[in-house]
């Protein structure tokens, strides 16, 4: 019985060499003074990767600028590409389309002289039959008559070689084409060579005398009552 409360006794904390449990929780709660100059260096490298983060931000601002310079230079460095090679090919289409144009020309020439009795000739028919398609594969490529005759002299169109009197039309008038010119899109391929229409002086000056007449103030207006 004496070993078990001598064991019991001994298991127990010794208060008193651990300073009771008073000194323990004063042990707790206090507090160790920093040293002023671990306090200045702790401040001195807060300063300094303040003052690095700003230069990186500003590194990171300065190359998203020059990134985004270059991307707007190579879209636009694309679109003038895209845009001169649309012009390449309108010009390649053109000088191809432009070689056909004599041989619409002379087979214009051909039929405008083909007389009324050999109409019916099989060599005239054939030759019809290639013109129709010729005009048929430029139309799908693009290419279309110019409208002339009959129509208002329009010099983007019509190329003038000379006037010519014609009184019972409009001034101005195409009266007459002599090479058919043709549109590429919304371009001109080469424009219709005509004659244009023009009053004769008669015509103009008796059109003047009758306005002058019209004009005029009659003798019984000007007659005092």
């Amino acid at each position: 019985m004496e070993d078990q409360e001598r064991t019991v006794s001994s298991g127990e904390p010794d208060k008193e060499l651990n300073g009771g449990e008073g000194g323990e929780a004063a042990g707790e709660c206090e507090t160790k003074e920093v040293p002023a100059s671990k306090v200045d260096s702790i401040e001195a490298r807060i300063a300094s990767l303040e003052a690095r983060l700003a230069e990186e931000t500003k590194q990171k601002e300065y190359y998203l600028a020059g990134w985004q310079r270059t991307q707007a230079d190579f879209e636009n460095y694309k679109k003038r590409i895209a845009q001169e090679r649309k012009e390449f090919e309108r010009g390649v289409t053109d000088s191809v389309l432009r070689s056909f144009l004599p041989l619409l020309d002379n087979l214009d020439a051909a039929f405008a002289f083909v007389k009324e009795d050999k109409s019916d000739d099989p060599v005239f028919q054939g030759i019809g039959i290639i013109k129709k398609q010729v005009a048929q594969f430029l139309e799908r490529e693009g290419m279309t008559p110019i409208e002339a005759l009959g129509k208002p002299y329009d010099p983007k169109v019509h190329e003038a070689l000379q006037q010519v009197i014609d009184n019972e039309v409009e001034e101005g008038t195409v009266v007459r084409e002599v090479r058919k010119g043709y549109m590429y899109g919304d371009r001109v391929l080469r424009p219709s060579l005509v004659i244009v229409s023009k009053k004769s002086e008669e015509n103009t000056g008796g059109k003047a005398a009758n306005e002058n007449e019209a004009d005029a103030p009659s003798e019984s207006q000007d007659r005092p009552q």
